[in-house]
């Protein structure tokens, strides 16, 4: 008989889930922004954050420009584009 393990499992770029956003942390960080600082800023929890950031879960189209909104970058930084120098 075989036994099925449950295993996370990073959500794919264009799923339904959402969009990963391989550039979020890089950004942040560049901006000397912290988790919790942009988490208050955009309105999401610092667990929603680290999540984003470290692939877990999918960002919907919102998420992704009230992130871009308050780094100052495009959406498409966020998603894997290169990122615009504000």
């Amino acid at each position: 008989m075989l036994k099925t393990v449950k295993v996370k499992r990073r959500v794919g770029k264009g799923s339904p889930k959402g969009y990963l956003l391989p550039m979020l942390r890089e950004i942040r960080e560049e901006r000397m922004i912290t988790q919790q600082e942009l988490a208050n800023s955009a309105g999401y929890s610092k667990t929603a954050i680290s999540k984003l950031e470290n692939g877990y879960g999918g960002a919907r189209r919102e998420t992704i420009q009230a992130l871009s909104r308050v780094l100052g970058v495009r959406p498409i930084d966020l998603i894997g584009g290169k990122p615009s120098k504000s």
